[in-house]
């Protein structure tokens, strides 16, 4: 929150109100960039100067944000007692999470009737009876026709009505007709007296002696508090536990007052069964199972699947390598079915090209000293700057000692030494209160003041029941997590509600080795007089593969009758 555009309306300024009028100043704001709705604290507080000065009036309000517009009458808390005789300023303070927003003060203002309304205790210098007719009630006094406004044209003339009676200047609720006990009620479009309503009664905890309605105390202790009990027929009763403190345990999560159950730990009651043939794969959270065919297989890493028959992926596993390549020939491509291609290496048919930064001209590389310079090693003194590099890698050092710093918001600086102002900020709070009580008050060094939290009601969130302080998993909703496994060549064919379950072998299928591979019991190789290793290997810069062997490694054979020279900035050793 950095921005607040703030409109202020006075609804009555406090000097010289209007006698009836509240003393109240509507203050409507807008916190720039703040969209949700909810709840912000606001502290304002009025100043007889734009900066420092004395604080006035001050109180705090908890005010409900509309796409970040709220709405405060100030005075609601603390009387707005002031005459503002004299120029008055008002600060907003708005709590932003940990931190405070202090926003710039505001001179208060009148509105345009508000200049002949401050005025209205003392009219030029007058009290209100000097300009009274001779003889009128003044102060507010009400007579049925106002002694001396007989002359005044238009003047009212009160008369009472409907239940009223007038009475001099007052005005009273007309007993004529009403007995004791009875009661003014409107019906048909006119007030009349009535009886009074039927007598009331209490239903238990709730008495009534007379007119006072109240709970029960017969039988209930110090410290006591009513509690419903739903499983003893409905009724109230006396309980000692008003202090409960609440935990979740063992696969429940606790947010607020509600309990859930923690999924990663417990599921939904795994009911789903599979075919006959077929077994459970997969247990879902919600307690849904994914079946398989219990007699599939699938083809791993460089195989195919067709049927029952597995099959070499030739597009991963090519046949073996058998071929070679003449001396002075190198290996330039090796086929699915192992067969190569050579090329011979005459030192005709190699083309190379200059790379980022680098030129060729014939067979020699150059550095281009436009965009490459030499390593740069040097350093400036301490209090000296770096002003110039240069192609070679010296530099050009330059003293640094103009520099002028300023405090910035919410710091204050004396010589060379910036303090943080704690009358705006303050320490981090990294204080806690115990288990059952909330932090009530952080203090500018960081520290708390705690207090308990005794009057919490929870209640049971989903998949979850309660009685009395216990909360239970509904049983027939949630089981005991499923973490067990089967045996290779067993599968999953019940889910018992603890979680374990119960296995069942799957020994009833046939399979073929298909296209170089072998078969023995239940273990299928590939057959090396056919298919090898994948070849990753690789031979050094200026040599080339002359064998591949069966397990993928590469014999390599220098590839030397090319010469090549070293450019500026450019070293050779060897090749």
């Amino acid at each position: 929150m950095r921005h607040m555009t703030i409109a202020l309306t006075v609804t009555v300024l406090a000097g010289g109100m209007a006698r009836a009028a509240p003393r109240l100043i509507t203050y409507q704001g807008r916190l720039e960039g703040v969209s949700a709705l909810g709840d912000v604290d606001v502290t304002f507080a009025l100043y007889d100067m734009e900066v420092g000065g004395t604080e006035l009036w001050s109180e705090e309000q908890t005010v409900d944000l509309w796409d970040g517009v709220f709405t405060a009458k100030l005075g609601s808390d603390e009387p707005l007692d002031l005459d503002f005789a004299t120029d008055t300023w008002l600060q907003v303070v708005v709590e932003d999470g940990s931190d405070e927003v202090i926003f710039p003060r505001q001179q208060l203002t009148s509105v345009a009737a508000a200049f002949r309304a401050f005025d209205a205790e003392a009219l030029g210098g007058e009290p209100p009876s000097f300009y009274a007719p001779a003889g009128a009630l003044i102060d507010g006094d009400v007579a049925t026709t106002p002694v001396g406004w007989d002359d005044i044209v238009g003047a009212p003339v009160y008369t009472a009505t409907g239940g009223i009676d007038l009475t001099g200047g007052e005005f009273r609720l007309s007993s004529t007709g009403c007995g004791d006990g009875d009661v003014w009620r409107y019906e048909g479009g006119d007030w009349a007296c009535s009886a009074s309503a039927e007598p009331y009664t209490g239903l238990s905890p709730i008495t009534v002696t007379g007119t006072s309605i109240g709970l029960s105390t017969t039988g209930c202790g110090d410290g006591e508090l009513w509690k419903y009990d739903p499983a003893g027929g409905g009724s109230w009763s006396c309980s000692a536990d008003q202090d409960t403190t609440y935990e979740a345990g063992s696969g429940l999560t606790l947010l607020g007052t509600t309990f859930s159950v923690n999924t990663t730990a417990i599921q939904t009651r795994v009911t789903d069964a599979c075919a006959s043939g077929e077994a459970i794969r997969v247990v879902n959270g919600d307690g849904t199972v994914v079946c398989q065919d219990a007699e599939s297989y699938t083809a791993g890493t460089g195989l195919t699947l067709t049927g029952t028959e597995f099959a070499v992926n030739t597009t991963v596993i090519q046949g073996r390598v058998t071929g070679s390549c003449a001396a002075g020939s190198s290996i330039r491509t090796v086929n699915a079915n192992g067969t190569v291609t050579c090329e011979t290496d005459d030192d005709t048919n190699t083309t190379y090209d200059a790379g980022t930064y680098l030129t060729l001209v014939g067979t020699t590389f150059d550095v281009d000293t436009t965009l490459v310079q030499r390593r740069v090693s040097a350093s400036c003194a301490v209090g000296s700057a770096i002003r110039v590099v240069s192609a070679t890698g010296a530099v050009t050092c330059e003293t640094d000692d103009d520099t002028t710093y300023g405090a910035g918001t919410y710091l204050s600086l004396t010589g060379t030494t910036f303090d943080v102002d704690t009358a705006l900020i303050q320490r981090r709070v990294s204080a806690t209160c115990a288990a059952g009580n909330s932090i009530r008050v952080v203090a500018a060094d960081g520290t708390v003041t705690c207090e308990p939290d005794d009057n919490t009601t929870y209640g049971a969130g989903t998949y979850l029941s309660l009685t009395g302080t216990t909360f239970d998993v509904d049983t027939a909703l949630i089981q005991r997590r499923v973490s067990a496994t089967c045996a290779a060549g067993n599968s999953i064919r019940v889910v018992a509600a603890d979680g374990t379950v119960t296995c069942e072998p799957d020994d009833d299928t046939t399979y073929g080795a298909g296209t170089y591979l072998s078969l023995t019991g239940t273990t299928f190789d590939v057959d090396t007089a056919l298919i090898q290793r994948r070849v990753s290997a690789t031979c050094a810069a200026g040599n080339s593969i002359r064998v591949v062997a069966a397990d993928g490694t590469v014999t390599c054979e220098p590839d030397d009758n090319t010469t090549y020279g070293a450019g500026t900035y450019l070293s050779l050793t060897g090749t």
